[in-house]
């Protein structure tokens, strides 16, 4: 806790000190750069796709008839670049997550840290 020993010294209104929990505010020099979360968010959700089997499976089971003839195709002429492209065709469209999927992860996120600050409160509400 900082300690003040003179009068003059004391925060005021606007004073860092004085300001409640960051609420996420766009004004806030707390809040944290949207942009800069979009893209982490984007990259967290790829590499969590990336990771989990069932992603690959889903892709390759939801992929169109045009993607698996292109991918049977390549695979039947021992075309490796074209079986490469094919699969990364079919499995980039699954993989990488929409702009509303990232925003709905955002806020589902948000709304847990709400709700952990929320219990918090409750808690210290209830040592009083």
């Amino acid at each position: 806790m900082k300690t003040y020993t003179r009068l003059n010294d004391l925060p005021g209104p606007g004073d860092p000190e004085t300001w409640g929990p960051c609420t996420g505010h766009p004004m806030d020099p707390r809040s944290p750069d949207e942009e800069g979360l979009f893209d982490d968010m984007r990259e967290q959700l790829f590499r969590e796709r990336m990771g989990d089997t069932e992603y690959w499976v889903d892709a390759l089971a939801e992929a169109d008839k045009f993607r698996i003839d292109a991918l049977r195709q390549a695979y039947a002429l021992h075309d490796l670049p074209g079986l490469v492209g094919a699969l990364f065709a079919i499995c980039r469209d699954w993989m990488v997550p929409t702009d509303g999927e990232i925003w709905e992860r955002i806020e589902a996120e948000r709304d847990a840290d709400d709700a952990r600050m929320e219990d918090k409160w409750d808690a210290e509400l209830d040592l009083l």
